[in-house]
């Protein structure tokens, strides 16, 4: 009993002793919204602005609106969030890696409703598209130009977004794999291999502008990502 509570008190401490160096250190998120080539795209980034509470979609978030970015090179983490998703949902982990100094480039994702059948491994390829647009995007824009370092870039992708920060980082993309994947395994993962159907596809193309390029069955593009790659994924089991 005694081992447990100087255990806690022990952990307690160290938590303590890490929220004061990391109050110390954490920056004001800044972000700006960006739109290029009729990509949308958020730019989280450190800052001495002082934050305002603001309405982000369904959230309050503390964010310093298109503030100047903190002075320095600051390494890049590409963003990519999931299937259907929003990159507003992450905010939470977007800010910690701006806490941690870097600047975060996330695009929105608008071919999701395409996915499935035939037009998936075009359907991904417009969101490398994405990506490759919105880092481009920042890299070359007057705010950040001169504070991002370019050579060093990270790629960071939830669910779905996972794939896609794989095929930034050079992988390869296969539709008889793909195929011949969810001919086997349909029933194991329908969130994968189900194609929604056209009614669905036809209410959706009002929300979204997306005109998808053919692509060959296997494709593989040039790499974005010089940094680190880390993925994350949800699993369910009935």
């Amino acid at each position: 009993m005694y081992f447990l509570s100087e255990l806690i008190c022990k952990r307690l401490l160290i938590f303590l002793f890490s929220s004061l160096i990391f109050s110390m250190t954490a920056h004001a998120v800044g972000f700006r919204e960006i739109s290029t080539e009729g990509v949308s795209l958020s730019a989280w980034y450190p800052s001495e602005t002082p934050p305002v509470n603001q309405r982000l979609g369904p959230f309050d978030v503390e964010i310093a609106k298109d503030a100047p970015i903190l002075t320095g090179k600051h390494e890049i983490v590409l963003f990519s969030h999931g299937y259907n998703g929003f990159y507003r949902n992450h905010y939470l982990t977007i800010q910690a890696l701006v806490n941690a100094g870097y600047v975060v480039v996330a695009p929105q994702h608008e071919a999701d409703y395409l996915l499935g059948g035939s037009d998936t491994a075009a359907a991904l390829n417009y969101r490398y598209f994405e990506l490759s647009k919105a880092l481009n995007a920042v890299i070359k824009s007057s705010e950040f130009s001169n504070y991002v370092n370019a050579n060093k870039v990270h790629g960071l992708g939830y669910s779905l977004g996972s794939v896609s920060i794989m095929l930034a980082s050079g992988a390869t993309f296969s539709s008889q794999r793909y195929k011949d994947y969810c001919d086997q395994n349909q029933s194991l993962d329908p969130s994968f291999c189900e194609d929604p159907g056209w009614i669905y596809r036809l209410i959706q193309s009002f929300r979204h502008d997306v005109v998808l390029t053919p692509i060959s069955d296997s494709f593989k593009e040039q790499s974005l990502i010089s940094g680190k790659v880390i993925g994350s994924a949800t699993f369910s089991r009935d």
